[in-house]
């Protein structure tokens, strides 16, 4: 059985709703005015392409057109593929553009991220190394809250922030996901300064269920 192959323009009539083939056919059958000029059937397109059907765009123009010859225009000049071709470009235009400015704004933010490690990283290792604080320049971590600010980050980038449950570290025992307590001695005071999750709830307690 071999597959009929149909033209562009039993293409472009399958697409016409019954009531506008019966329009169409009617027009063919009595030609009472001639066919809409390319020109014009152009400037009737871009109604088309912005979502007007022919009904509303007969309706535009004030009866100057009849139904039927919008519609021979529109079969005989390809409106609906011109449309469909002229839509998946530019969705296809518009999903590659998005996709090389996402690429680009990480591109960005790995250099900034890179950047801003190697200027902060340089003042900490200075630090560490003269314990001035000076060497720190703009950079300052001297209170708690600031402290609590870079254990919260630590967490997020690393996980630990409710994602999941961090291995308890030497010393801790787990009693629930969100539960860690300390095996050693309890004139001990404070959690693991490793383990940064127990830190924040340190962080984050009263004064007296520090003690």
């Amino acid at each position: 059985m071999t597959d009929i192959v149909l033209s562009d323009k039993d293409k472009a009539l399958e697409r016409l709703s019954e009531r506008e083939r019966i329009a169409y056919n009617d027009w063919q059958e009595n030609k009472n005015k001639p066919p809409l000029a390319p020109s014009l059937s152009a400037k009737l397109y871009n109604l088309f392409l912005n979502g007007y059907d022919c009904h509303e765009i007969v309706r535009l123009n004030e009866g100057l057109y009849s139904l039927g010859m919008v519609l021979e225009a529109r079969v005989r000049d390809g409106w609906d593929q011109r449309r469909h071709d002229y839509l998946e470009s530019l969705f296809s235009s518009v999903e590659d553009k998005a996709k090389q400015t996402q690429a680009e704004s990480v591109m960005f933010l790995t250099d900034l991220m890179a950047a801003t490690h190697k200027h902060y990283g340089d003042k900490l290792k200075k630090y560490i190394q003269s314990g001035d604080i000076n060497d720190l320049g703009d950079m300052r971590l001297d209170s708690p809250g600031a402290y609590k600010k870079v254990v919260e980050m630590f967490l997020k980038l690393t996980g630990q922030d409710g994602g999941g449950q961090a291995p308890a570290p030497p010393g801790m025992h787990v009693v629930s996901q969100n539960t860690i307590i300390q095996q050693t001695p309890a004139k001990e005071m404070g959690p693991d300064p490793n383990d940064a999750k127990a830190m924040l709830r340190f962080l984050n307690a009263s004064d007296e269920e520090k003690k």
